[in-house]
């Protein structure tokens, strides 16, 4: 049995090890639209999973997702690049390039007229699919009259994706009694950030100076305000930058509005997307406070989540009949846990921005309909409770002891994670 362990974990290390064997840079250009980061539609999971140790079966998850792809936040980038390259045309200062990007605008913004950051078609779809997958990957866990319990924050994107989730489970199997709530009474553990500091981050004072110089530094708009632009003076370069952000930022969405019948991303070089990417990706770190005492600042966004799945896994142990919590929140409540819990990565404090692709990739973690999955497993021949962890329904890793492939003891995790 001990070698069998041995092998079984060596190999789950070497699959790892080659999951993430080429660099973000070259998943991008193998996948553009990864250029959006947090805005990278959901990707299909591999659907490999390790068998569970031999007597072992699933009889609980515990879960964390972020909403499904929606409409950007605001309409207001949007709706200013159109503006600017308006005026660009009616001063014949545009490219064919450029005419054909105010075209794309155009329905942009036409499509996207009172529906910021609402959930689209495509954002409910995927949480059918998750629900689906994960109700065919453990049908033990929801075999017959089930409780599961569901939470929401009170955005709309969040309770639609919920609702999309558990209708799914439901139609699957109608002997499943699920109870759904959507209030800010729970906002202090689906989202802390909504509490805490709904206007993003101020308090980083020198280090998020930093990151807007960072950022400053990576967006040069020259060449892409060249392919746009017949005069090179028409946009001062602040102008000509705050431009390139937004059209890259509404480019990164389109991924997400399937009814929106274009792309912009081509308009931009690999080099661009890969620097306007890094800016992006240096957002989250600086978010998660990468640079202060370890994880101190995820810790604060994240430990009453975190508690809160520890809390009701316990519950769920002793209760037999519930077999799931399920809470549905954002990207800014599921990152700082991943990051606290250096789920697949030390996320280790960088000095050096332009090495921080190495250690934090943000569209591995926290595409749209990310998600967080403990799976509960239990046998009749021991006392120990075991438990795997999953990151967008891939297996993940843990800087603990597995006994057997991605497999750990309950109390082992959990201990780890009271030490957090």
């Amino acid at each position: 049995m001990k070698r069998k362990c041995i092998i079984v974990s060596a190999l789950l290390a070497l699959f790892v090890s080659q999951t993430w064997a080429i660099t973000p840079r070259e998943e991008m250009v193998q996948t553009i639209e990864k250029a959006g980061g947090n805005y990278y539609a959901y990707p299909r999971p591999n659907g490999k999973m390790t068998p569970a140790p031999k007597g072992y079966e699933p009889f609980y998850i515990s879960h964390y997702g972020r909403h499904g792809s929606r409409y950007m936040i605001d309409e207001k980038e949007a709706n200013e690049a159109c503006a600017t390259l308006r005026k660009a045309n009616d001063e014949g200062k545009l490219t064919d390039t450029g005419k054909a990007t105010i075209v794309k605008l155009e329905q942009v913004v036409k499509t996207m007229q009172g529906r910021g950051g609402d959930l689209t078609k495509l954002g409910l779809k995927q949480h059918r699919d998750i629900a689906y997958r994960m109700f065919n990957n453990y049908p033990e866990i929801f075999k017959g009259e089930k409780t599961i319990d569901a939470k929401s924050t009170f955005v709309p994107r969040s309770i639609l994706s919920m609702g999309s989730f558990c209708q799914t489970l439901k139609g699957l199997n109608n002997q499943l009694e699920i109870e759904t709530d959507a209030s800010g009474h729970d906002t202090y553990f689906l989202c802390q950030d909504r509490v805490k500091n709904p206007d993003r981050p101020k308090e980083e004072g020198e280090w998020y100076q930093k990151f807007l110089d960072y950022g400053a530094k990576k967006r040069n708009p020259e060449r892409l305000m060249s392919t746009l632009l017949t005069d090179p003076h028409f946009l001062d370069q602040e102008a000509a930058r705050k431009l390139s952000v937004q059209l890259f930022n509404v480019a990164c969405a389109l991924q997400n509005i399937p009814k929106v019948n274009c792309e912009l991303l081509s308009i931009f070089s690999q080099d661009e997307l890969w620097n306007y990417w890094q800016a992006q990706n240096a957002f989250w770190y600086v978010f998660c406070g990468g640079y202060t005492t370890p994880h101190k600042r995820a810790r604060e966004l994240s430990i009453d989540l975190l508690n809160d799945i520890i809390t009701q896994a316990d519950s769920a142990i002793a209760n037999k009949q519930v077999s799931g919590h399920f809470r549905f929140g954002h990207d800014t409540g599921l990152l700082p846990l991943v990051v606290l819990m250096k789920i697949n990565s030390p996320y280790e404090q960088v000095n050096d921005m332009d090495e921080l692709y190495k250690t934090w990739v943000d569209f591995r973690a926290i595409p749209t309909a990310a998600n967080v999955q403990f799976v509960f497993y239990k046998s009749k021949k021991s006392n120990d409770v075991l438990v795997k962890v999953l990151l967008n329904e891939e297996e993940a890793t843990l800087p603990i002891k597995a006994i057997e492939g991605p497999y750990y003891r309950w109390n082992d995790l959990k201990e780890y994670c009271k030490s957090l």
